[in-house]
């Protein structure tokens, strides 16, 4: 049996060009792909400065709106608002679920930006009180099946005295 050791070449990682960037599929690029005709119409009559574009990467829909003032590399005059999916990453179709989530981040609903900020902090802190609850709930769950094993049995009902004592 041979003693060398084992050894492995390590993986040189590749560099990925700009097309793994979310930002690089914007309705700027030539070609991209975007939301089909039923759904651009709905989205136009949302919103004028709005567009949603295909990362063919990811397989996932883009939102767009336009900010003239933006200027990039990859995407001149275009903001990304948000890449259109389920909470847990996968795919999620173009419906109203869109327009509902576009509207809970207008200024429209919230009436400026500090309102909206003072929103945000108030989703955070509601969040880190139910996980903190949840934390106080199991801990409190594991106490109280650890409970009833150290009181005293005398095989199936409980004893008047200690069954630690007179073990002989």
């Amino acid at each position: 049996m041979s003693t060398q050791p084992f050894t492995m070449p390590v993986a040189r990682p590749r560099p990925v060009g700009p097309e793994a960037s979310d930002w690089f599929w914007n309705p700027n690029r030539v070609g991209v792909r975007g939301a089909p005709d039923y759904f651009a119409a709905q989205l136009q009559a949302f919103d004028p400065e709005l567009a949603i574009t295909w990362n063919p990467l990811t397989e996932r829909w883009l939102v767009w709106v336009r900010k003239p003032k933006l200027v990039s590399k990859l995407c001149r005059g275009w903001l990304l608002l948000f890449p259109v999916r389920y909470e847990d990453g996968s795919y999620q179709p173009l419906d109203d679920r869109i327009f509902a989530r576009l509207y809970a981040i207008s200024g429209q609903r919230w009436g400026s930006g500090a309102a909206y900020f003072r929103r945000i902090e108030q989703e955070i802190e509601r969040d880190r009180q139910q996980a903190e609850d949840s934390r106080r709930d199991s801990v409190g769950y594991l106490a109280r099946e650890y409970f009833p094993h150290t009181q005293p049995w005398v095989g199936y009902g409980l004893s008047n005295g200690s069954k630690f004592a007179n073990n002989n």
